[in-house]
């Protein structure tokens, strides 16, 4: 007698899952490209594989995805769509950077459309010196230095 296909093997048939590091790809053929941390991936991947196959493959696709809490994915894409709060998709981007993926590609909130972006480390300094000097002269407790100024 043949064995029983799991949810995971019959949803195979469909969804194409690839590894890369912290990073797992689910792809349909012709239907677009997801992306979640391989870490919220494998707790769904064992529960998948504990149940049994459904009627057809797009079914147990789906209740694949829907498991998925944080998801980023590409627009156009007709399986699922970019979900999850900030700070979770915020760590994918992170990887996705890490993995050297330009994250222009895929749907994402304005908010980490810049995320992760390399800072100007000495303006930072200097704005942050600058409103340290203001905070200090409007309390009165630091005297001001006029370089222009000549020592009396």
């Amino acid at each position: 007698m043949a064995k029983e296909l799991s949810l995971f093997q019959s949803a195979c048939g469909k969804l194409r899952i690839s590894r890369m590091g912290a990073l797992t790809m689910l792809v349909v053929d012709g239907q677009g490209l997801a992306l979640c941390l391989t870490g919220d991936f494998s707790p769904v991947e064992k529960w998948a594989k504990a149940k049994g196959a459904g009627p057809n493959a797009t079914i147990d696709m789906g209740k694949i995805l829907e498991k998925i809490d944080v998801l980023v994915c590409r627009p156009g894409t007709t399986f699922g769509s970019t979900r999850g709060s900030t700070k979770p998709l915020e760590a994918v981007v992170k990887a996705m950077r890490a993995a050297g993926m330009d994250i222009k590609e895929y749907s994402l909130p304005p908010e980490l459309k810049d995320a992760g972006k390399a800072v100007d480390q000495v303006l930072a300094a200097k704005e942050a010196a600058e409103a340290k000097r203001k905070a200090a002269e409007a309390t009165g407790t630091h005297a001001t230095y006029d370089p222009d100024k000549k020592p009396e």
